[in-house]
Parts: structure tokens; C-alpha cells; sequence
């Protein structure tokens, strides 16, 4: 599970896992032949202690090194009324 996020050079501690899943697909416009070309990725929507949500997922994909991404980020608050 992700302690923390550093991202623009700042260091932001996860408050809270909101939700975790596996992500196996396979990327657009890859032909479905073979396992390999599939995804390897665990997905998480965190929120820091700055009030923002975070998608970031741990892409497994490479044999030598997993890397961390971050897909997408939000305010809480975004939405309501």
C-alpha cells in the first residue's frame, strides 16, 4: 500500500486508501493474441493530507523494475455543491 506521494517535488502523505483493483486489460489498439501484451498494473485511489485524490497504480509490467504512475488527480470537493 502507497505511504506517500511525491509529486512536483513535494512529498504528500496518503491519509487514506480509498480503493484498490487490479488492472489486466490490454492497452488500445494491441491485437489480443498473446498474455504478455496485457497490463500488469495495481491501481489505488488515495487521498494526502492536502485534500486531493489521487489515481496512481504500480505498473508491473517490466520484468526488471515495477514503476510507479500517476494517472490522475482531483479535489475532493470537485463535483459537489
Amino acid at each position: 500500500m502507497p505511504e506517500r506521494i511525491v509529486w512536483r517535488g513535494e512529498s504528500k502523505p496518503v491519509t487514506c486508501v480509498l480503493a484498490s483493483w487490479q488492472d489486466w486489460g490490454f492497452p488500445a489498439g494491441v491485437s489480443k493474441t498473446s498474455w504478455r501484451q496485457r497490463r500488469h498494473r495495481t491501481c489505488f485511489l488515495v487521498e494526502c493530507d492536502d485534500g486531493k485524490v489521487y489515481e496512481i497504480y504500480l505498473d508491473r509490467g517490466s520484468v526488471d523494475k515495477a514503476e510507479w504512475f500517476l494517472y490522475r488527480v482531483s479535489d475532493r470537493n470537485e463535483g459537489r455543491s
